[in-house]
């Protein structure tokens, strides 16, 4: 619940700016709305080199049909493999062809704040302007902020544990002792922890014996002889420090820990098969050979109680810092 309210406040400041700074250029607040979803850089960039709409709209040139299709294109290739960083690439895209087409204008530009001649007096669409703002874009925020506050707090826990048996999703994990001495569950199982994963990897080794003469002076062609050596190694995570650590949070980290070295084993099987085609010349040893790849032979976690232990038990390990 704490994620949702915290991605509905960014969402809530990108729609505010967007309606405050967007509407005053020819970009428009759509536009700027969905490039600053797309990515807060490339959505401010666009926000400020648009012209105002009290200016010319942005000059067409084949420059943005090119950028546009280009990223129409990767936008493709991850459509293929649904990946969804397809989307910013479709948007960022669609919104370059767009510039290219001269149809980035404001039609219906807003400009908050501005002041007339008339004696130093906002005007009153001004102050309406103000009013419209808190009500609509800074209140929203300040809710939500106060909500996410209330939540986190252990009286804010206690009030929504109260209410459990009627929205059981609001609920937070709490002892059961006291109100007033209520320790949560996810203070008191607070763990310091370490992966270590061991894999090991497969190495070609040729034994060569050159060709020769013998004493009767018979021909003996070389002889290649292909055989794996297994290498063995050990990698170290950093020490993270978890709150609330369960059964299900101990697999979640040592998944997340051997995903980590799925990069050291890619890159080793490619370099063992690169060798494998290019050293050994029987075709017969290579197909037997070929389906060895490395793998993960066992992963430990160690938990401790405090940073300083953990510490010093990572420092008695030897291995490879992910």
């Amino acid at each position: 619940m704490g994620k949702i309210l915290l991605i509905l406040i960014c969402i809530s400041i990108l729609f505010f700016i967007s309606e405050i700074f967007g509407r005053r250029k020819h970009i428009g607040r759509w536009w700027a709305f969905l490039l600053l979803l797309c990515g807060f850089i490339p959505g401010l960039i666009a926000l400020i080199v648009s012209p105002s709409a009290k200016k010319k709209p942005t000059p067409r040139g084949k420059g943005f049909l090119f950028a546009g299709c280009l990223f129409l294109f990767f936008g493709g290739l991850n459509l293929i493999i649904l990946n969804p960083i397809l989307i910013p690439f479709f948007i960022i895209g669609f919104y370059l062809i767009q510039l290219y087409r001269g149809q980035i204008i404001n039609g219906n530009p807003k400009f908050y704040f501005e002041k007339t001649l008339n004696k130093g007096i906002w005007r009153k669409e001004a102050v309406n302007d103000r009013k419209k703002i808190f009500y609509y874009g800074i209140l929203p925020c300040i809710i939500l902020l106060l909500i996410f506050s209330f939540k986190n707090t252990s009286i804010g826990a206690s009030y929504l544990h109260s209410y459990s048996n009627f929205f059981p999703n609001l609920a937070e994990e709490k002892t059961s002792e006291s109100l007033n001495n209520s320790i949560s569950i996810k203070e008191y199982n607070r763990k310091f922890v370490y992966v270590v994963v061991e894999a090991k990897f497969p190495e070609l080794d040729v034994f060569v014996i050159e060709s020769y003469i013998d004493k009767y002076n018979r021909y003996h062609p070389a002889d290649y002889s292909c055989f794996i050596e297994w290498s063995y190694k050990t990698y170290l995570t950093e020490i993270d420090q978890i709150p609330n650590y369960t059964e299900d949070t101990k697999y979640r980290i040592l998944d997340k820990s051997e995903k980590q070295i799925d990069y050291y084993l890619s890159t080793a099987d490619i370099h063992y098969r690169i060798a494998l085609r290019d050293e050994c010349k029987s075709q017969d040893i290579r197909e037997e050979l070929q389906d060895a790849k490395s793998v993960i032979t066992e992963s430990k976690i160690f938990t401790f109680d405090n940073y300083a232990e953990a510490s010093r038990h990572r420092r008695s390990n030897s291995g490879v810092n992910l």
